[in-house]
C-alpha cells in the first residue's frame, strides 16, 4: 500500500512496468529539482518532490512485492513532466504485483 503521513497526504499518480531485472515507476508529477528525496532500502521504497505545478509536497512510498538492490535506485526528471525511478531486482524474475503482501 502507498503510504502517507497527515502532512505528506498528497500521493501522485504513478505508473509501473518492469523486465526481469528492473522495475521502472514512472512519477506524474513535474518535481522541483532542489526538493526531490529518494529513499530505498531492500523492501522499501520512497520518494518525494515538491510539484511545480501546485506547489505541494507529493510523496510515494511502498514496500516492493520482493527485496530491490536499495543502493541502485535512482530517478531522473523527464522535460519537467514527470519522473522515472528505476529499482534493480535482487532476484531476476517478473513481479505478479507490486506492492508487498
Amino acid at each position: 500500500h502507498a503510504v502517507a503521513s497527515a502532512e505528506e497526504a498528497d500521493i501522485p499518480k504513478f505508473k509501473w512496468s518492469q523486465d526481469e531485472d528492473t522495475l521502472y515507476i514512472t512519477i506524474e508529477v513535474p518535481c522541483k529539482n532542489e526538493t526531490i528525496d529518494i529513499a530505498a532500502d531492500k523492501d522499501f521504497f520512497g520518494f518525494s518532490c515538491v510539484s511545480l505545478v501546485d506547489g505541494k509536497k507529493k510523496t510515494l512510498a511502498f514496500s516492493p512485492r520482493e527485496d530491490i538492490v536499495a543502493e541502485t535506485a535512482k530517478c531522473a526528471g523527464k522535460e519537467r513532466a514527470y519522473e522515472t525511478c528505476t529499482l534493480k531486482k535482487v532476484h531476476r524474475h517478473y513481479f505478479d504485483r507490486l506492492w508487498a503482501p
